[in-house]
């Protein structure tokens, strides 16, 4: 499995650098041809969810049997990979675990060549489910983890129990036998003091990398049902929390430090051009130079609702219906390039979440590399 691996992640690490060199010379939108082929999948495979978080209400959602069953999204996979060859893949939700047959669609993604990845809680990963999730060939495993003070985590999660079942799920995950584990930390106000502190914690357990997620408006993770229309939701407090009082010191602070643990090679997945943007964002979240990065999703994405809808940016109208038409038809389709000129225009700031900030960080993966050949550990 570990050959199969590397195979897959080598196909795939170079249509990345392909796509994200011709980048630095021409914008994707400002080429004279679209992108054949998107670089990202990711499936919200489900809305629902066991915990409560005020960063996002898709946790109100309710069973819904029009959801794509294992057999469709079988089928899904497979045209998707008639369509793309190898191709980077992301289930999120909701909770993913909650889909009784999630295992067995990363099995069946394993098999034909997908390098596949999860968003998790964490929370129902006790010791048995950890092996068949190793066992599955699952390539990645994301958790949410925002703070290392349990407090602030339980808050963020809508749980008193959240903490204790992450850190639980991290130990249950340790002879994951190629299995990348990941952390992502969304960075509210009372969690920013100890960002440092998860960096040093990913490090000393072996983590693959953390991923930085700004707060944002919970409206920018709407539920939708089966005809694209989106349920209302609130902004959510921990977002309203952001725009009070902001100390623009202490973000300084806590970033310079985390830009130059990055220089040394710790894991942190966000490129320094990343972290710095989320540094002028948590001071000023209105701020307008935000928007002078245009957001690539339009050329780099391709989403896919729990109901077969197909849309670019995860947030806008449906663009297709993965089930009746095919993948290829709706990337190229009048509807998907006018959603890419929505897009190119957009004033929304989710730009800078982890998944819609493309930029491929050249100098952090060489040395991943020849840490990895080495065996040499960041120093502090």
């Amino acid at each position: 499995m570990q050959i199969k691996r590397f195979r897959q992640r080598a196909t795939l690490g170079v249509r990345y650098v392909k796509e994200y060199v011709m980048d630095e010379f021409a914008d994707a939108y400002d080429r004279t041809y679209l992108p054949a082929r998107p670089l990202d999948i990711i499936c919200e495979i489900s809305y629902l969810c066991n915990l409560e978080c005020p960063t996002c209400f898709r946790w109100t959602s309710k069973p819904d049997e029009h959801e794509l069953t294992t057999e469709e999204w079988k089928g899904v996979l497979v045209k998707l990979k008639a369509w793309l060859g190898t191709f980077n893949l992301t289930f999120t939700g909701g909770e993913p675990f909650l889909r009784k047959d999630i295992l067995e669609i990363f099995k069946f993604a394993s098999e034909n060549g997908i390098v596949t990845q999860v968003v998790s809680n964490g929370s129902f990963i006790d010791k048995t489910l950890a092996r068949k999730i190793i066992a599955s060939g699952l390539d990645g495993l994301t958790l949410s983890l925002n703070s290392m003070i349990p407090e602030i985590h339980n808050k963020t999660r809508g749980t008193n129990g959240a903490f204790n079942e992450v850190m639980t799920a991290i130990d249950n995950l340790q002879n994951r036998k190629g299995m990348r584990l990941s952390l992502s930390t969304t960075v509210v106000k009372d969690g920013i003091n100890g960002l440092i502190d998860v960096i040093e914690f990913a490090k000393a357990k072996g983590i693959y990398g953390v991923n930085f997620q700004p707060i944002m408006p919970a409206t920018i993770l709407p539920v939708f049902n089966k005809d694209g229309e989106a349920k209302k939701s609130s902004i959510g407090t921990p977002y309203r929390d952001l725009l009070k009082d902001k100390d623009d010191l202490r973000i300084d602070a806590v970033f310079n430090r985390l830009l130059s643990m990055k220089e040394q090679g710790y894991p942190i997945l966000n490129s320094t051009d990343h972290l710095k943007e989320i540094a002028k964002y948590l001071k000023a979240p209105t701020n307008p130079e935000i928007l002078e990065k245009v957001c690539k999703v339009g050329v780099k994405n391709f989403n896919i609702d729990p109901f077969g809808n197909v849309r670019l940016c995860s947030i806008m109208e449906v663009v297709g219906d993965i089930i009746k038409d095919a993948p290829a038809e709706i990337w190229r389709s009048v509807n998907a390039a006018r959603q890419r000129e929505t897009i190119r225009t957009c004033d929304k700031t989710c730009r800078l979440m982890f998944c819609n900030f493309k930029q491929l960080d050249f100098k952090f993966k060489a040395k991943r590399v020849i840490n990895a050949v080495t065996g040499q550990a960041a120093k502090a």
